[in-house]
């Protein structure tokens, strides 16, 4: 199975932090960001992005929303899915 590199853990993020009273060392810390993108998948075929948004209430703030309703090409898979990432 293919493993979304993305997705897989997350992100890391290294600082330099100088260490009190003029000392010479520095040292690395880790932090680690929250992922903030999610994929929401196998929605119902007959739900609209106005329903959507009114059964996510309330919604903080978000950067990206895009909803894509159902593929009657890809039968018997005609689920809509929404691509949501929060600021």
């Amino acid at each position: 199975m293919k493993e979304d590199k993305e997705n897989a853990r997350p992100k890391e993020k290294r600082t330099e932090v100088k260490c009190e009273e003029g000392e010479k060392s520095e040292r690395l810390k880790e932090k680690r960001e929250a992922m903030t993108k999610i994929v929401i998948r196998r929605l119902p075929p007959s739900l609209t992005k106005e329903e959507l948004e009114e059964q996510l209430q309330p919604l903080p703030d978000v950067d990206y929303l895009e909803f894509f309703s159902n593929d009657t090409s890809m039968s018997p898979h005609v689920f809509a899915r929404a691509y949501i990432n929060f600021k």
